[in-house]
């Protein structure tokens, strides 16, 4: 069950950060071809922080994942 709890965990970070790379390559790229039109900036940046706080929020749910597998 250690075991379970300890590699789960690690695995929803490696999602979480892989996740979190690639929305990051996805908005920078929109963020190049939209340089000039700050209207659509802006969307792109609301799109970005809910993108972000998805990613971070896997990475810090399989951190405590982890840790709760290494301290039972």
């Amino acid at each position: 069950m250690q075991n379970i709890l300890i590699y789960g965990g690690i695995a929803i970070n490696i999602i979480g950060a892989l996740l979190l790379a690639i929305f990051a390559i996805q908005t920078w790229n929109q963020y190049r071809q939209a340089q000039k039109m700050p209207l659509r900036m802006d969307e792109i940046r609301s799109k970005w922080a809910g993108r972000r706080k998805l990613s971070f929020g896997l990475i810090l749910g399989g951190s405590l994942i982890a840790i709760i597998g290494c301290v039972i």
